[in-house]
């Protein structure tokens, strides 16, 4: 079944902040686009879909959270190691190539905010 236009095209930014200018960009909302102090991964749509209840939906509930589609979540660094084990353990199961590569983009991520210590903030 086809999705409807408006989730088609839309985009899911998991985003770690590299030092304390991105924290500063991100906490004041002082940019139009993404900058140099933030790393991005972008999931579409059916890719963060299709790793919501291995690993989203994980990671809300061991840490929290409510990461969901429209809203926006931070991800402290205090939670990030039991965030990375959630998406560790999703990667040993049976999944499609498909998932695999979209909770890599959420491991990158989380991991790029663990080596700055900072923060991930997940823009759905």
């Amino acid at each position: 079944m086809a999705l409807p236009d408006f989730l088609e095209n839309h985009i899911c930014y998991c985003i770690a902040l590299l030092n304390e200018k991105g924290v500063q960009e991100m906490e004041e909302y002082q940019f139009d686009d993404y900058t140099e102090n933030m790393y991005v991964e972008r999931l579409s749509y059916k890719e963060a879909e299709s790793i919501f209840s291995g690993v989203f939906d994980q990671i809300n509930e061991k840490c929290d959270l409510f990461i969901g589609f429209f809203e926006e979540e931070d991800l402290l660094s205090k939670k990030l190691e039991e965030a990375k084990s959630v998406v560790e353990e999703f990667l040993k199961n049976e999944i499609t190539e498909s998932q695999k590569n979209a909770a890599e983009k959420v491991l990158r991520v989380i991991q790029k905010a663990i080596d700055c210590k900072t923060y991930v903030c997940f823009e759905f």
